[in-house]
């Protein structure tokens, strides 16, 4: 059976109807008290309580649904009640190993709220699973439903992580992309910031942007230069502190591959420098950079 983080709704209590059912039905359920007029401080129990038990799924109720969403579960999979991420928090999208139970009945939260949510997440129409006859969900069909999605959830594959999260910080998702270009010197091209420090050409996606887009524009501005890209190195996640910015940000960052493809096209903002291999274990600003430069060298050497 699974250990289940359940996060309950606003005015609600441990102990409900809920994970009760999950408990009678053998599963382990970490059910904390949810302070219900300060949602960041809701967020940061729900975080240390992840953090200590690791649970296996989390589910969240109407409120909690959105505290759900609003914590570093990583690859754990979500299964939300009628979940009130309009009402609550910043996060606006789910990840894939994501379910909701919604009522077309609903008078608390809209169902086209979780219509809403699936759609921009990118998920499948199934990720949306309709029954009950109100908000509660504590009828029979939409309890087993719940059982059942507990059951049949599965973690994302794992996505390495760098840097440490800070307790009690607040922290800006964040979508990126980089390349690594190689060169026959054993050198990656890099571009150099005002501490000295490293990054890998590329940057964040704006809104709408694919990653082909945002790696092509990134380097244009960076260096000047156009992009091909060659093959997919995988994700990473880094979480860092953005001084000028004085902001903490979680970045989900795809790397790629590549090579430069012209000579100079624009005015750029860096010079390009080839930085040696053996100094990419401590060079840049993002650990995950260095790993990305490693996976890229072990893919051209099998």
């Amino acid at each position: 059976m699974a250990k289940v983080l359940f996060l309950h709704g606003w005015h609600s209590v441990p102990g409900g109807v809920k994970p009760t059912f999950l408990a009678d039905h053998g599963h382990e359920v970490i059910n904390p008290a949810l302070d219900d007029d300060d949602f960041p401080a809701a967020v940061r129990t729900a975080q240390t309580e992840y953090d200590i038990h690791q649970p296996s799924v989390i589910v969240g109720s109407s409120r909690g649904g959105a505290v759900a969403m609003n914590i570093d579960s990583r690859n754990t999979p979500l299964v939300l009640l009628c979940p009130a991420w309009k009402n609550w928090g910043t996060v606006s999208k789910l990840k894939p190993n994501s379910v909701i139970l919604h009522s077309r009945q609903d008078d608390v939260i809209p169902f086209a709220d979780s219509e809403e949510l699936v759609t921009q997440s990118s998920l499948p129409p199934e990720t949306l699973i309709k029954g009950g006859d109100d908000h509660r969900l504590a009828d029979p069909e939409p309890l087993k439903a719940m059982l059942e999605a507990c059951l049949s959830a599965k973690p994302m594959a794992t996505v390495p992580t760098f840097g440490v999260r800070q307790e009690g910080e607040s922290y800006k998702d964040r979508n990126a992309v980089y390349a690594v270009v190689l060169s026959e010197a054993e050198r990656v091209a890099v571009v150099q910031g005002p501490s000295g420090h490293y990054w890998l050409p590329g940057g964040g996606c704006l809104p709408g942007e694919s990653t082909e887009e945002a790696i092509t524009r990134e380097v244009l501005e960076e260096l000047g230069r156009g992009i091909r890209l060659i093959d997919q190195i995988g994700e990473a996640v880094q979480f860092f502190h953005a001084a000028n910015e004085n902001c903490y940000y979680r970045m989900q960052a795809s790397f790629f591959t590549a090579e430069l493809t012209d000579e100079l096209m624009a005015n750029a903002e860096h010079e390009l420098y080839w930085l040696p291999l053996q100094q990419t274990n401590t060079a840049f600003f993002h650990d995950c950079h260095g790993w990305a430069v490693s996976r890229a060298v072990q893919q051209f050497t099998q």
